[in-house]
């Protein structure tokens, strides 16, 4: 009698999917709200006004105000002569798992009030520089992602009141991210705000395959497709071809890896 193996292909949706993957809106918080473990923290140093994060509008604010993270005179660390401040404050997100998705994008909405002053349009300035400006003048946003653990890259620079608007990372891949804010500006009534703190990501395709067999355990090995019906490449974990001998009439499971970099999900037959 003659043994036979059955293959089957699952049948699986094959639509990749735009998602936000993890947000943030400031919607939910009170005024004064400068921490929100464990989605995401931060620190600030205020050098003129006595170390106070919160005296007020047009004073001292760091935190959560109407719906938006807002920075007002907050010179940041480390504090220099007269007054002025090295910018470096954080709003730190926490990391943020993108490992079931891909082509991953960052946004964030940047936006200001009052006649904040650029005096260095290429580069952030980090630390005192021991003359004013721009020590005591100088005011940035500084936008920046960590991927997989790694250094930071940074995907925006605002100096001033130039550049306002909605900044976007380039697109990326990997396991883990962190997003890292770092504004400081440095005089009464000028105000930075930061809202809509938004990861995007896909959904990776799932690939699908033409069904094989069924199969006698005493037919030649069968070649296998490397690329499947949505056009994503890749390998099987039996090499490029099956081989039904001394299967034993049994299904089989075999399993389909697309190539790194492509926006699909490993998939078994």
């Amino acid at each position: 009698m003659k043994r036979f193996l059955f293959l089957f292909s699952l049948s699986l949706l094959t639509v990749s999917l735009f998602a936000q993957v993890w947000t943030e809106d400031f919607n939910s918080y009170p005024d004064g709200t400068m921490n929100a473990p464990p989605k995401w923290t931060s620190m600030a140093t205020d050098c003129d006004d006595g170390g106070n994060l919160n005296l007020g509008p047009n004073q001292s604010q760091w935190g959560v105000y109407a719906g938006q993270f807002t920075i007002n005179d907050i010179e940041g660390a480390p504090c220099c002569a007269g007054g002025g401040g090295g910018s470096q404050n954080e709003w730190n997100s926490e990391v943020i798992d993108i490992s079931n998705h891909c082509d991953i994008s960052i946004s964030v909405d940047v936006t200001g009030m009052g006649g904040m002053e650029c005096n260095q349009p290429g580069t952030p300035v980090t630390g005192c520089q021991n003359t004013t400006p721009p020590d005591n003048s100088h005011d940035q946003v500084v936008l920046e992602y960590s991927l997989n653990g790694g250094g930071f890259i940074q995907f925006g620079y605002l100096c001033g009141d130039f550049g306002f608007g909605n900044y976007v990372s380039p697109v990326f891949n990997g396991n883990t991210v962190q997003i890292r804010i770092k504004p400081a500006n440095k005089a009464n009534a000028e105000f930075y705000y930061i809202d809509n703190i938004v990861v995007n990501g896909t959904t990776p395709t799932i690939p699908t395959f033409t069904p094989i067999g069924p199969l006698c355990d005493s037919d030649p090995p069968v070649p296998l497709p490397t690329v499947s019906n949505e056009g994503i490449a890749g390998t099987w974990d039996v090499g490029p071809t099956f081989n039904p001998a001394g299967q034993g009439g049994q299904i089989v499971t075999i399993n389909f890896t697309p190539n790194p970099g492509v926006c699909a999900a490993p998939t078994p037959m």
